[in-house]
């Protein structure tokens, strides 16, 4: 609320129970009240201080407001907790802020303005009798002038605080004179407007001070506003009134109109501009629909718990996905172990109890009971809810429906299963008929030594071996995928492709360091393995083979190379590719496979002539190295 206005701002509202405090009051009320701005004792002391004679129309005055939800305004001698006695006024207005009953209001000294217009009173008293006797004896005419002068001065001093007050304060305020206006009704002919409500119009106060109301808006009816100001005028009793002023089709203004009759006749409008506060809301509101119009298409409900309360809270969506009836209470938070299946709950009460004690969230897949009986799959997500002062107070999450793609899961993991079963089939038998093949071509070299110089026999043996191969890789394919990724040492994977492969004359060096680690398929064993097959395939006369890593771009590389005859630049892309080769062409194709799981990608990069050199470039978050592996020797770990 506005601190700058030189008086007490306050605000106090009405609770569900009909009772009211403050909750709010600027920190003038020291200055001015001489009592602390603490809400919980304000009323209390407040009330105190007004001379005894005031204090019952103030409460009922209070209460009045409250009934009627209308402005009150009240003046009253007021003596300090020091002792001293002012004057006071006060003046508030009531606004509804979500269902409750709110009152904004200011407090001001007046006593340096009742003291003028008590000493004005009692000067004109003085004058008139001064002049009585003035008329009676025709003396002191030059004392009386200079007295009536002084009296002058001090009533425009009073008018230039109240200016003051007038102008500096935060929200609109324009005074109206009431006339008749023959057959068509009232006038509201413009008396004042201080400069916040010339701010609003966009005037200047010699442009509408005079105007009649009509004059500044022609289109005022449309608002709704003249049978309020009638209404007040007739009744005396103030009224509350929002309202939209739309400036042109693309923009417009929202108000809050406050609408009171002075003992003059005059009628006062106060009003603020609420235009951001009311796009604030709808577009709060409309968040909100989106969000709700989200969940609904995602099939995601939410549900909030208070501990101190025990009550549970479940959107619409929850309720759908549960199979509750919307006009039946929800089951509440003790009810729930009827609402999963005994495991489901288990695993629910568990993870809720963790979080009740620890803070942790737990995130589920849970199984659902419907009232009719049926099952659905549920993804739950939930968390606990603080306090400013981080204590636990509560508990909410979300529910998603999850029962299609459980469902679909399923039928693919049938589907898988069925499909391994053929391929394993299909591979042992045509095993099977492969082995009966290679047999006869035994038979056959045996039967006549010189066959197996034929070229076709050659290529018959050729094409037999390349197909146990490909039935091979096959098998191997299938469990590319098939386990998580986990954190591998690479220098023990060198190892043990290296014990495995078939090196004969051939040194391995592994210089890959102990607790350097890689996030990986497990087959990717089978790619080192792989490397060094190739190396002695492909080579030629190769002597080593080396595994170690460098850094390059924020990323690490493990490399292998060897000192043989390297790769031709044209074929440098296509050893990767399947069937390329003198062989079968599969265990490029498979070790790139392998590794793109995770990301790791694999390219050639050795000089012809030189050796081959294949990077493996491990992406940031899939490379770490162990501190309880490292054994900071760069070589094998103990």
């Amino acid at each position: 609320m506005a601190t700058n206005i030189p008086g007490v701002v306050f605000r106090f509202s009405v609770r569900p129970d009909g009772t009211y405090g403050f909750d709010y009051i600027s920190g003038r009320s020291r200055q001015i009240l001489g009592i602390e701005n603490d809400p919980t004792t304000f009323f209390d002391q407040f009330t105190e201080c007004i001379v005894p004679e005031n204090r019952e129309r103030f409460l009922s005055l209070v209460q009045h407001a409250i009934s009627t939800k209308t402005l009150w305004e009240f003046e009253s001698q007021y003596v300090k907790p020091s002792g001293k006695q002012i004057w006071i006024s006060a003046i508030s207005s009531p606004v509804m802020e979500n269902d409750k009953l709110i009152f904004d209001g200011v407090l001001f000294d007046n006593t340096e303005r009742k003291h003028a217009e008590e000493e004005l009173l009692k000067k004109n008293e003085e004058l008139n009798a001064s002049y009585e006797e003035l008329t009676a004896t025709e003396e002191g005419p030059r004392h009386n002038l200079d007295e009536l002068i002084r009296q002058e001065q001090a009533l425009r001093e009073s008018e230039d605080r109240f200016r003051g007050i007038f102008d500096t304060i935060t929200s609109g305020v324009a005074i109206y004179e009431v006339r008749n206006n023959g057959s068509s009704g009232k006038d509201y002919i413009i008396k004042d407007f201080n400069k916040t409500a010339l701010e609003i119009e966009g005037k200047k106060k010699e442009e509408v001070v005079g105007k009649s109301l009509f004059d500044l808006r022609p289109a005022i009816d449309e608002y709704g506003l003249i049978p309020v100001f009638q209404q007040v005028w007739e009744t005396g009793v103030p009224a509350f009134f929002p309202q939209t002023v739309y400036i042109d089709e693309k923009y417009s203004n929202w108000y809050e109109n406050r609408v009171f009759r002075l003992q003059s006749g005059e009628i006062v409008a106060v009003y603020d501009d609420v235009t951001e506060r009311k796009r604030a809301e709808l577009e709060l509101i409309s968040a909100y629909e989106n969000l709700k119009e989200a969940h609904r298409l995602a099939h995601i409900g939410t549900w909030d718990w208070v501990i101190e309360t025990d009550t549970v809270t479940w959107s619409e969506e929850l309720c759908k996905i549960a199979g509750w009836d919307p006009s039946l209470p929800a089951p509440t938070f003790a009810e729930l172990p009827r609402v999963y299946t005994p495991a489901s709950w288990d695993l629910l009460n568990n993870a809720v109890t963790r979080a009740l004690t620890s803070g942790e969230p737990y995130n589920l897949e849970l199984e659902l009971v419907r009232p009719d009986g049926s099952l659905r799959w549920i993804h739950a997500f939930g968390g606990v809810q603080r306090d400013e002062t981080g204590k636990v107070i509560g508990l909410h999450g979300t529910l998603q429906d999850i029962t299609e793609r459980k469902l679909a899961e399923d039928a693919l993991r049938q589907a898988n299963k069925k499909l391994t079963l053929l391929s394993g089939i299909t591979r042992h038998d045509i095993n099977n008929q492969l082995a009966v093949l290679q047999g006869y071509l035994t038979l056959l070299e045996k039967k006549q030594p010189g066959l197996s110089h034929n070229e076709y026999f050659q290529k018959a043996a050729t094409a037999a071996e390349r197909i146990s191969a490909m039935i091979r890789f096959t098998k191997e394919y299938k469990a590319i995928g098939l386990n998580a990724p986990v954190w591998q040492d690479c220098h023990t994977l060198v190892d043990i492709a290296a014990k495995q492969a078939p090196l004969g004359k051939i040194t391995v060096k592994n210089d890959l360091p102990a607790g350097a680690e890689v996030f990986a398929d497990p087959l990717i064993v089978k790619v080192c393995y792989n490397l060094m097959d190739n190396a002695v395939r492909y080579g030629g006369k190769i002597t080593t083979i080396r595994f170690y890593e460098m850094e390059r771009d924020g990323n690490q590389v493990v490399i292998c190379e060897d000192d043989g005859g390297g790769v031709p630049v044209e074929e440098k892309e296509k050893i990767f590719e399947r069937g390329f080769g003198k062989n079968t062409g599969l265990g490029l194709t498979l070790s790139r496979e392998i590794l793109d799981i995770t990301g790791i990608t694999i390219c050639e990069t050795g000089e012809p002539g030189k050796g081959a050199r294949f990077e493996m470039t491990v992406p940031k978050g899939a490379y770490r190295v162990n501190p309880d592996r490292n054994d900071m020797s760069g070589g094998r770990r103990p």
